[in-house]
């Protein structure tokens, strides 16, 4: 399973955008096609999240160009940027988009021709439950106003905090709020405790509020993914391939140079150096996308994770129909880009 902290509530993008609900075309069309067509570039989003940021690297470097794969990069810097993404996507308006497992469940209730194509992370750390001060431990909540985002990842991962520590969901008042509203929430007393992540988390006021729980206690619950529609995989399989040999290439090098990567994605994305690094996440390479999409009996493996969510959203009313896990998990990809590596 997978939980950690890394999501906090900064003034991310003041001057990069005049509204903090505009989207932002983070990098203009790039010119040319895997396929050598001229087909719409891919229209692929993604919001503040660590895991993300690899499409930072890719957009500055020019790796899509090098790739030859023309994609549209939209970067949503607003707190509600992961309802839109759902909705958007949802509706057709992108192609692809990366969000949290529990996320793209939710685009299936009104769209259920979507395709997790890859996995980005794994929370370790990164998403954390942070509490007043005066809350010395977690039973210390029962009782008490807990912020999640009810419906989701968020409600499944505050549950299962609560289970591990012999509570219940009827223990605690959940209310919908934000993460990036928690830090605000819980200093001015709406809440005594809320899930929030970087760069929301660096909001937190020492003093008057701690981080009470992470997801490396719940190690593998909480990935991210990236999900394109089905069409776009059925009509365009080969820039579909090239956008993720160039994710993957990404990925490799924030690893490998974590500083300079974190300064080009902090100057790139217009945030704050300090919010943005890869603690609290375990970052997927194509190896690790290899070994995740087998079927296995713990949260290292995609299936048996996305079936737990399935399980769980459908006990919490949150998922309209069942999913055809076989369908929404889309393999071929990465099993292509491994069958194209030099053997050792």
């Amino acid at each position: 399973m997978k939980f950690l902290p890394i999501r906090f509530s900064v003034l991310l993008v003041l001057g990069f955008c005049l509204s903090s609900l505009c989207w932002l075309t983070a990098c203009s069309v790039l010119q040319g096609s895997a396929t050598g067509n001229d087909s719409a570039p891919l229209r692929v989003a993604y919001s503040v999240w660590p895991g993300y940021f690899p499409m930072a690297i890719a957009q500055k470097e020019g790796l899509f160009v090098k790739r030859g794969v023309a994609v549209e990069v939209v970067f949503d810097g607003s707190d509600t940027a992961p309802e839109k993404l759902v909705s958007d996507l949802a509706a057709g308006k992108l192609d692809g988009a990366f969000m949290s497992l529990g996320e793209a469940f939710n685009v299936t209730n009104s769209n259920p021709n979507v395709r997790i194509v890859a996995v980005v992370d794994r929370s370790d750390g990164g998403d954390t439950i942070v509490a007043q001060s005066a809350i010395g431990k977690i039973e210390d909540l029962k009782g008490k106003k807990l912020g999640v985002k009810l419906g989701g990842f968020s409600e499944l991962f505050a549950n299962e905090m609560l289970r591990m520590h012999g509570l219940t969901p009827n223990d605690v008042m959940l209310v919908r709020v934000p993460a990036g509203e928690v830090p605000d929430r819980i200093l001015d007393g709406s809440i005594q405790a809320g899930h929030t992540w970087e760069p929301y988390l660096s909001q937190v006021v020492p003093s008057q509020a701690k981080v009470l729980f992470t997801s490396r206690e719940t190690p593998g619950l909480i990935p991210d993914v990236i999900v394109f529609s089905e069409s776009v995989v059925r009509d365009r399989p080969q820039e579909i391939q090239a956008f993720l040999q160039t994710w993957f290439e990404a990925v490799e090098r924030w690893k490998a140079n974590p500083d300079e990567g974190s300064a080009v994605i902090a100057k790139t994305l217009n945030l704050d150096p300090k919010t943005v690094s890869l603690e609290g996440i375990q970052l997927l390479g194509m190896a690790e996308n290899l070994t995740t999409f087998q079927p296995g009996a713990d949260s290292q493996s995609i299936v048996y994770t996305a079936q737990l969510y399935m399980n769980a959203f459908a006990q919490m009313g949150s998922l309209k129909r069942p999913i055809q896990l076989d369908k929404f998990l889309e393999p071929r990809f990465v099993k292509a880009l491994a069958n194209q590596m030099p053997s050792e």
